[in-house]
């Protein structure tokens, strides 16, 4: 009888057999070759060689590791087992405490909450008994911001203003003819010559500057007034809504 293998696995650093197919055969070996061939397994021993070293270097090392642990990290994780054991009764009670202070103070904010509630309606009590007082006194400012925009949109009398400024420039050229004249006189110049016409055109002419400037003068002072107001119009009544 011979073991015949349909398959085979094999560990080639140590040569095991890990996993075959095989059957037992009692007959001609020679007709099972198939057709006369033959096979041949060729083994390359140097690599087996190489793979079995670097088998052993790593196990090699597996044993350092576990000596340095069985000489060092073995008792130090002993030593804090028992610590973190010998720690356990003195944490849970100050768990306990703290779910004991956190407890209290629930029960503390909930005593708190009728008082708060009653404190609250106070307030909002207070607060609608107030509104009538509010909305009468808003009323009030916005009915005097209304007529102080009004009064503002009206803006200022341009030519009201403008007309006093003539006014008070001819009040103040009232006597320069006259002041003219009798310059002229005191000076021995002729009434009826070109050159008394000639300070009575210069004279003329200063009036109607002095007019002009203060024309413009005027309007320019009434615009900003107006402007003035009605921006403080404005003002007042955003402040009032």
């Amino acid at each position: 009888m011979k073991k015949i293998y349909n398959s085979v696995t094999i560990d080639i650093s140590t040569w095991e057999t890990l996993e075959e197919d095989s059957f037992m055969y009692g007959g001609d070996v020679a007709e099972c070759k198939g057709g006369g061939s033959t096979s041949t397994v060729t083994v390359d021993y140097e690599y087996n060689k190489r793979m079995a070293a670097i088998a052993e270097d790593q196990q090699a090392m597996a044993e350092k590791y576990f000596a340095a642990w069985e000489d060092y990290g073995q008792d130090y994780e002993r030593k804090a087992t028992e610590a973190n054991t010998t720690l356990l009764p003195s944490q849970t009670e100050t768990e306990l405490s703290n779910l004991a202070t956190q407890k209290a103070t629930s029960e503390a904010q909930l005593s708190l909450i009728p008082s708060q509630t009653k404190a609250q309606q106070m307030a909002l009590d207070s607060e609608i008994s107030l509104n009538p007082l509010k909305t009468e006194a808003a009323r009030k400012m916005l009915d005097a911001s209304g007529q102080l925009l009004t009064s503002a949109q009206q803006g200022v009398n341009v030519g009201e203003r403008v007309g006093e400024a003539q006014a008070d420039v001819a009040k103040g050229f009232s006597q320069a003819n006259s002041i003219a004249k009798r310059d002229a006189l005191r000076s021995g110049v002729d009434t009826g010559s070109s050159e008394y016409r000639n300070m009575m055109t210069t004279a003329n002419l200063a009036r109607a500057k002095a007019s002009g400037s203060a024309m413009t003068t005027a309007k320019r002072s009434a615009d900003d007034e107006s402007f003035n107001k009605l921006n403080t119009a404005i003002t007042t009544a955003r402040g009032s809504l």
